[in-house]
């Protein structure tokens, strides 16, 4: 028989509660910011990276991001139809993570981005098109700055 006599395990819960809700919210404040890079993207062209034309929204719509803990979705912002499918079933597929998941959920995301690749030969200006490349570097600016990386 044992027993807390000090209370320890409710104060040790209570820290790691305390732990997880601030990874959490750093984490949330991040892929807000993404989410505007991710929303705002036009016309801009850095580091070879080059904006897309998103005739039907669609593209934008589907890009987002999920706040995981140890495998479970704790927030999303952004992400609306095949994004938000497709970012659960990414959370589904790592069930020991942590961290923040930048999606764009339409099925011809990849395309679009390397479209705009040296691998694709219509491309003249071999610049890829920008579909997660600078909201992922805002987001691994962020999380160093935060101590997360």
């Amino acid at each position: 028989m044992s027993k807390d006599v000090l209370g320890l395990s409710k104060a040790f819960e209570k820290v790691q509660q305390q732990r997880k809700d601030d990874i959490v919210e750093t984490l949330h404040f991040i892929g807000l910011q993404c989410l505007e890079k991710l929303k705002l993207r036009k016309g801009v062209e850095r580091l070879g990276v080059k904006a897309y034309e998103d005739d039907t929204g669609a593209l934008r719509d589907s890009s987002g991001y999920v706040v995981v803990y140890e495998g479970k979705a704790e927030q999303m912002g952004g992400l609306s139809g095949q994004g938000k499918a497709y970012a659960k079933q990414v959370v589904s597929e790592n069930p020991n993570v942590t961290g923040l998941i930048l999606v764009a959920g339409m099925e011809y995301a990849s395309y679009v981005l390397n479209a705009g690749s040296n691998n694709y030969p219509k491309n003249e200006n071999k610049a890829s098109y920008d579909v997660l490349v600078s909201a992922s570097i805002l987001a691994e600016e962020l999380l160093k700055k935060h101590g997360l990386l």
